[in-house]
Formats: C-alpha cells, structure tokens, sequence
C-alpha cells in the first residue's frame, strides 16, 4: 500500500510478506516463495521463484 498525493490510499501488490524500496524508488517485494520488482508506475516483474523467501536486503552498487 501506499498513499497518493490526494491521501487515497493505493494498492501496490497484493500477498506481500516483506519489501524493500531502493533509491530510485523501485520496491522488490516477496510473497514467500517469488521476488517481484515493481518499478514507478510499472507492473510487477518476477525476478525468481524458491522456497520459503522470508525477507530482502537492497544493497548500494
């Protein structure tokens, strides 16, 4: 979720389980066995599917 310029709340992506949001404001997210990367104003876009992908650490290059 994430709230708009005008206070209305937004769904970002449904089933989310942890996130992390990096400089540019691109969010990867995981709902426990893929990784997503959303970019502003984009879909969602499968990075990689596993088992049991609990949480994410974006690192600077």
């Amino acid at each position: 979720m994430r709230q708009g310029t005008q206070g209305v709340p937004e769904v970002l992506a449904k089933g989310g389980l942890n996130y992390d949001l990096a400089m540019d404001g691109t969010i990867v997210y995981t709902n426990g066995s893929e990784i997503f990367r959303l970019v502003p104003g984009g879909q969602p876009e499968q990075l990689c599917a596993g088992k049991l992908v609990e949480s994410l650490v974006m690192r600077a290059a």
